[in-house]
């Protein structure tokens, strides 16, 4: 009985010393990232960068956001109106809708593009009857004429929020 007690106390002390151990470690680590003098510079400028850029549009770079849409008319006017909504310069946004429907889709969407259009977007409907390459082929369309520097392509299942594109950019620039 004195031998099993005698290992027992030693298993606790070993684990104890273990997990000590792991929990010191877990604290110099945190304060290593914490007091990183090598990554305070990169921290300070790109903070001064994301500030800079929702102060200035004019730093932003233009972004095509495509759209490839096959007969999804119960999400596509959702999806085109936040994407419209989306905090960014209009003139440096171009939106493409990449249309394949071959239902009654295709004139929704019609209509909302050219209600946005005359709102002053550059966004454009483009429709395709072949449907060459699926959602694949739609988007190698579009690339086509993309004027951006950048393309954010959103499947008609996410609705992105308003603030995610100066977000995504900021990581970028």
């Amino acid at each position: 009985m004195l031998g099993i007690a005698a290992f027992l106390y030693v298993m606790f002390i070993s684990i104890a010393w273990i997990m000590t151990s792991y929990t010191l470690n877990f604290y110099y680590l945190s304060y290593q990232s914490l007091h990183n003098v090598r990554h305070e510079k990169y921290r300070c400028q790109k903070a001064k960068i994301s500030k800079d850029s929702h102060s200035r549009p004019h730093h932003l770079p233009t972004v095509t956001i495509q759209l490839p849409l096959y007969n999804e008319k119960y999400v596509a006017v959702r999806l085109i109106n936040a994407v419209c909504q989306i905090d960014y310069p209009k003139e440096k946004l171009e939106i493409q809708v990449l249309d394949d429907s071959d239902d009654d889709t295709v004139e929704l969407i019609k209509s909302l593009v050219d209600a946005y259009k005359a709102k002053g977007f550059d966004i454009i409907h483009s429709h395709r009857t072949d449907r060459f390459g699926y959602k694949a082929g739609a988007l190698k369309a579009g690339m086509k004429s993309a004027k951006g520097e950048f393309i954010a392509i959103f499947d008609a299942d996410f609705i992105p929020p308003s603030n995610f594109l100066k977000n995504a950019i900021n990581n970028f620039v």
